[in-house]
């Protein structure tokens, strides 16, 4: 097969794989209701202007900008649905499963050349033959990925930052091997890019420089680096006082409190299959056959891969393994000494290294343990999708709101057990235009309830910047809703509290991860109430 020919299969075969990738993210994009933290997405986008986030006049307590103003157009542009908010986001993960092909094939490629014992034309050719089957193999892995998949479904920022990573890695692998300025102005461009989207791309960026250090050519790729980085500073200086606000902001760097343990430990687990093989409610049999699957599939193919790249391109092997390592050892050193601050999501930042190394690990296996590892990822893979399309993993707002809003009246108040959960409430009581005169956004804090210490919104708009005691304005409601999810307190605590006021359940209904309990003060009751 000549050159061309090759190339163009090879891109045919990238190109049936994006589609594949691209059907399973859009299959059923609006199919979940929206939850908190893309109902937050879609309030900060709508309710700013570009330069308010970009100078953080309007920031959240976490991120960077750049997700939000891109959120904002792309929102202009595709409606305000719950496929429209999350229509970018899909895109994005579409785009990086052809720059993830185009990634493993140069690595790939260099691998074989550098262990091929042929010499010239034929040595070249198998390596390129290698290289093409190695980017395929993690194109498909990427578009198939259960991770992958639910990030691209969903209105935040990690399917845009796996997408940027993953072009950036490309462009850092290219300048490394040539030290061209030019390659580096577009390589110092992206990490800029990067920089404004999360965090966790700074351990990305270390990751490089460890890469940069053990280069062979480290003598002048590490001052030429260095400058590189100092242009990237520059790019992000606008940013910084932000930053520093957002880090002073009391409680801000405890991200998990007691379950940041858990969010490690799962970290393997969820890169391979997902979060819906088995997670915290599945039973410990189906939680092993997750751990055993991450473990051949996965797992033992990256390590090999791994180590194949760092006995033939040192600095590239570097590179990779700071990719997966550093966003999860760093925050775990952090964990262990100040304060919870990972989640696996953050962590999703090394995704892409993580699959890479998968598929130049799984050319590398002897035939047998490749068929094993294979028809593993094959069954985990299958069966975490499976799950993924029938089962619900987002909180129920959309089934909630319908409930909750449909007899919003004067003599109605809606509460909600958490200040947050008044956002994706009124994301459907905006879309349907029906939203209550009256809500408050409860304060339990883990403690059984004497009072009603709320935030009030008053017609959707938020009226106090601290929780407030309103035990009487609220008791003065003939009816009373309250919705739950995933509370500090059980529904009965709240029952108790309420009967105390003159008040009896009469309706309870369960949505996924919600309930809403109606309550209605009887007279009989309320004149016992002393």
């Amino acid at each position: 097969m000549t050159a061309a020919r090759a190339s163009r299969t090879w891109w045919l075969g990238v190109l049936l794989i994006t589609c594949a990738g691209a059907a399973l993210r859009l299959a059923d994009l609006g199919g979940q209701s929206v939850w908190y933290d893309e109902a937050y997405s879609s309030r900060i986008a709508s309710n700013s202007t570009a330069w308010e986030l970009f100078t953080g006049q309007h920031r959240d307590s976490g991120n960077p900008p750049l997700y939000y103003i891109a959120h904002r157009w792309s929102a202009m542009l595709f409606g305000d649905s719950e496929a429209g908010q999350r229509m970018f986001a899909a895109l994005c993960g579409v785009l990086t499963i052809p720059l993830l092909a185009g990634l493993a094939r140069a690595l790939a490629s260099g691998i074989f050349r550098s262990s091929l014992p042929r010499d010239g034309g034929e040595g070249t050719e198998a390596a390129r033959v290698e290289g093409n089957i190695v980017g395929l193999i993690a194109a498909a892995l990427f578009a198939v990925s259960p991770l992958s998949v639910e990030l691209s479904n969903e209105a935040r920022t990690y399917s845009l930052v796996h997408l940027v990573v993953t072009l950036n890695a490309l462009l850092f692998v290219r300048w490394l091997s040539s030290l061209n300025w030019r390659d580096g102005l577009f390589y110092m461009l992206t990490t800029g890019v990067a920089c404004y989207l999360h965090y966790f791309v700074v351990f990305f960026i270390m990751a490089q420089g460890l890469a940069v250090i053990a280069a062979p050519q480290r003598g002048r790729a590490v001052w030429r680096w260095c400058v590189l980085m100092l242009g990237v500073a520059v790019m992000w200086a606008p940013w910084v006082p932000a930053f520093l606000a957002q880090v002073r902001t009391p409680g801000n760097l405890s991200r998990m409190g007691e379950a940041w343990k858990l969010q490690f430990a799962s970290t393997p687990v969820v890169f391979a299959v997902g979060r819906t093989f088995a997670w915290r409610e599945a039973g410990r049999v189906l939680l092993g056959l997750a751990g055993l699957i991450a473990v051949i599939g996965f797992c033992m193919p990256a390590l090999i891969g791994w180590v194949k790249l760092l006995r033939t391109r040192w600095a590239e092997g570097v590179f990779l393994g700071g990719w997966i390592a550093l966003p999860v050892l760093i925050p775990l050193a952090v964990a262990l000494t100040l304060s919870p601050i990972y989640h696996h999501r953050y962590g999703s930042v090394g995704l892409p290294a993580f699959l890479c190394l998968v598929a130049i690990g799984l050319v590398w296996l002897p035939r047998s343990v490749r068929s094993v590892a294979v028809l593993a990822i094959l069954l985990g893979t299958s069966y975490s999708l499976t799950n993924y399309y029938r089962q619900p993993l987002k909180d129920d707002w959309r089934g909630a709101s319908e409930v909750l809003l449909a007899d919003a009246g004067a003599d109605r108040v809606l509460l909600t057990d958490q200040d947050s959960e008044v956002l994706p409430l009124l994301y459907y009581a905006r879309r349907h235009q029906t939203v209550p005169p009256r809500l408050y956004g409860l304060n339990t804090g883990g403690k059984t309830p004497q009072k009603l210490s709320a935030v009030r919104y008053q017609d959707g708009t938020k009226q106090d910047a601290d929780f407030v005691d309103y035990t009487a304005e609220i008791l003065q409601s003939p009816r009373i809703s309250l919705a739950l999810c995933v509370p500090n307190q059980p529904l009965d605590t709240h029952r108790v509290f309420f009967e105390q006021h003159g008040y009896r359940l009469v309706h309870e209904r369960t949505f996924y991860r919600i309930t809403v309990a109606d309550f209605e003060r009887v007279p009989e009751l309320s004149a016992k109430t002393p």
